[in-house]
């Protein structure tokens, strides 16, 4: 094994030197115009195009012996391995931040989100709980550990919130999985090491009415004529199933009353998709009549 070069022998590298081997295979401290600073260069022959090849590592004393000596036998376990060292640092230094990837990621997905909350509210969350910790590190460095010390303030406060920006950092790290840029995506484990919140969240589902009590509900409070405005609209909710976003929408244009149905468009659909509902007679009534009210009040 050759002897490698000591502190000593670089700081008293001159112009005049002739480059000194330093004791990994084809390292050496070339001497520069400047006494006791040398260039570290490792010379190598590419596995992959079978050509010479030369490697900077970096100007002594700004990067020290020892850190010359470790990059050096790093590159060489690449090169016995078959890659070539300066494809591979090239490869990493494109590597981005997890910011960076989370950005570019939004990028890509904000223009499938019908509801400009949601498109805001998705890298906001980001903004507001993962950046200001973990940002700045490459999306390679990242740990379970990392992401659960990020979510670990919001999991249990606001578990909800905590639940979403968690699916938003395993979206954004399964796209730099995909691209190579990681081995793994660490957000399929981060729970093990964060507490339970399984009963949090069950305290916070939106209540629901027993289907027992509904009929009751309707006389107390949906019955008295005229039933228009809100009272005609949550009528129609409750004999449809529909969601609340597509009653308050829903245009005379969309009902066919010769049919008995209703068409949301696919506009105004999640799925994105046509989606057909047959109005009973009671839905149907409750429209006739309110689109007479809404004539009488027109004229």
């Amino acid at each position: 094994m050759a002897k490698k070069i000591t502190d000593r022998q670089a700081r008293a590298i001159k112009p005049t030197d002739k480059p000194i081997a330093a004791g990994v295979t084809g390292l050496t401290l070339q001497p520069t115009t400047v006494q006791g600073r040398g260039k570290w260069n490792l010379r190598f022959v590419s596995p992959v195009t079978g050509k010479r090849r030369d490697m900077g590592l970096g100007v002594f004393p700004d990067v020290a012996v020892a850190a010359a000596l470790e990059e050096a036998e790093k590159a060489r376990k690449l090169i016995a391995a078959g890659n070539d060292p300066i494809d591979a640092r090239q490869v990493l230094q494109t590597i981005p931040t997890f910011e960076q990837a989370a950005r570019q990621r939004w990028e890509q997905v904000a223009p499938s989100f019908r509801n400009a909350k949601h498109k805001t509210q998705w890298i906001t969350s980001l903004e507001q709980h993962i950046f200001p910790s973990i940002g700045a590190l490459k999306v390679d460095a990242l740990t379970p550990k990392h992401f659960a010390d990020a979510l670990a303030p919001s999991w249990l406060g606001i578990p909800e919130t905590a639940k979403r920006t968690k699916m938003r950092c395993a979206d954004v790290m399964s796209a730099c999985w995909a691209r190579g840029f990681t081995q793994s995506n660490p957000l399929d484990v981060v729970e093990h090491l964060l507490p339970s919140n399984a009963a949090v969240f069950r305290q916070h589902h939106q209540p629901a009415m027993p289907w027992k009590d509904v009929p009751a509900f309707i006389k107390q409070h949906l019955s008295e004529k005229p039933i228009v405005g809100a009272r005609a609209a949550l009528l129609f909710l409750i004999l449809t199933a529909a969601r609340s976003g597509e009653v308050r929408g829903a245009t005379w244009q969309e009902i066919d009353f010769d049919v008995g149905l209703w068409t949301v468009p696919a506009a105004r659909m999640k799925a994105g998709k046509d989606h057909r509902v047959p109005l009973s007679g009671a839905a149907l009534d409750l429209l006739v009549g309110s689109r007479m009210i809404t004539h009488v009040l027109d004229e």
